[in-house]
């Protein structure tokens, strides 16, 4: 998220109600406008406020303030880029956030002085939102980290600067359930989840924000009065389209998250275990390449045809072939080959007769020889153990795919991406990317 934080002039406020549809359209606007956006707390929700704020720590007096780094500052280097260093900022400073009341603090300074700021949590973004030329103050949420179980949220609670294999381990070891999140390992749930939040097991349980139940995040409203709100699955009025515009459309453009709460809809009890998606045991893994020096334009079309007509026929839920969920990166042809790889929960129905039916498809009428996957393939790494079908854990799955890479794991890379995810029907479907340049 990027914003501009300007003072308003007196008397230019504008207190008419808003619906759902205008506080979208209405934040979108002001956004392009440069301006952070919030909405009033509804009265109703007051107490919740009150009460989450003694639950995370919000109001505790003896929370230690975030650094601010500047220029001489040793670490200052390392922060003016992310994953991605393509995209280098110069800011006046970069503040590290610890908590809610710093991020509040940050942001109020902000207002006060009509700095042009943006948010980082894991510093994965590969566009230039977080770092461009234009930024005065990076607020860097990365070291707020935990991952927990909240029993008066009856919810998981999860800090943005936490990465998501650490969550996924958390979340897999203490409780065996798991949030469908992406692949690769080093993002910050932050913007993951700003966006969404989208992976191999979304085609079977959604996405990430569909198991949102609350959201804690810092606003600026028009009087530019900054505080912390809590929005939750249970609010009305204005701080129900608070918790709904973070759901997956808004980005990141309505404050600054500072904590997310997840629980499933309709998961009844207090057993943490029963409250969110439950973890595979076991996964049925294929990877499979396809050399470039055979693949004309014939053979290609028939292969993305092939993929589409798939997910399509299977774009809905609950059946056996929404377990199945499978990355297509389309690399350069300097890479030597494309690759595909599929990944299928081992416990759901006739999981193998699924995976083999989609291989079959995918291949169908295509005049091209399969191979193991010997090299790096978009963003996943050579798997060529997996060319035949193979049984691993889910965990040893989720940490193959998103450890081993280097366009990843690489601190000097300098990328340019361009995906494609099909969304036909109902729910996404698995990925088409394009490879980097």
């Amino acid at each position: 998220m990027t914003a501009k934080v300007s003072a308003h002039p007196e008397g230019e406020q504008d207190h008419s109600p808003v619906d759902r549809r205008g506080f979208l359209l209405g934040a979108a606007g002001t956004a392009a406008a440069g301006a952070m956006v919030a909405l009033q707390p509804a009265s109703p929700a007051a107490a919740l406020v009150a009460g989450a704020a003694r639950t995370t720590g919000a109001a505790t007096t003896s929370m230690p303030a975030g650094a601010v780094v500047t220029a001489s500052d040793s670490r200052y280097l390392d922060m003016m880029t992310g994953n991605n260093v393509r995209f280098v900022a110069t800011p006046d400073y970069v503040r590290l956030i610890s908590s809610a009341r710093d991020a509040e603090a940050a942001v109020r300074t902000a207002v006060r002085t009509g700095k042009k700021v943006s948010v980082r949590s894991g510093g994965h973004c590969f566009a230039d939102f977080v770092c461009n030329p234009e930024v005065e103050v990076i607020l860097d949420l990365s070291t707020m980290t935990d991952v927990f179980y909240d029993p008066a949220m009856r919810a998981f609670a999860v800090e943005p600067g936490a990465r998501l294999l650490a969550v996924y381990e958390k979340l897999f070891k203490g409780w065996g359930v798991t949030i469908p999140g992406g692949i690769c390992y080093s993002v910050g749930v932050g913007g993951h989840i700003a966006g969404g939040g989208y992976g191999l097991l979304t085609r079977a349980h959604g996405l990430v924000v569909d198991h949102l139940y609350a959201v804690e995040v810092v606003t600026v409203d028009a009087r530019n009065t900054v505080r912390t709100q809590v929005a939750t699955r249970d609010s009305r009025g204005a701080l129900g389209d608070l918790w709904w515009a973070h759901t997956g459309g808004g980005g990141g453009n309505f404050g600054i998250v500072t904590k997310y709460w997840f629980r499933s809809p309709g998961a009844t009890g207090s057993n943490p275990s029963d409250l969110l998606v439950k973890a595979p045991s076991r996964v049925l893994v294929s990877a499979l390449s396809f050399p470039w020096d055979q693949v004309g334009e014939t053979e290609f079309r028939r292969l993305m045809t092939n993929w589409n007509e798939w997910h399509e026929r299977y774009k809905d839920p609950g059946t056996p072939e929404s377990h199945l969920s499978s990355l297509f990166n389309l690399s350069h042809k300097a890479n030597g080959s494309l690759g595909m790889f599929t990944q299928i929960d081992a416990d759901a129905p006739d999981a193998a007769g699924v995976l083999a039916r989609f291989v079959a498809k995918i291949t169908d009428g295509v005049n091209v020889s399969t191979a193991p996957m010997t090299a790096p393939s978009g963003e996943l790494p050579p798997m060529p153990a997996f060319y035949e079908t193979q049984e691993v854990s889910w965990m040893q799955a989720t940490r193959t795919v998103g450890t081993n890479n280097p366009t990843i794991t690489n601190p000097t890379s300098r990328g340019r991406t361009s995906p494609r995810t099909s969304r036909r029907g109902s729910r996404p479907s698995s990925s088409v990317s394009c490879g980097r340049s």
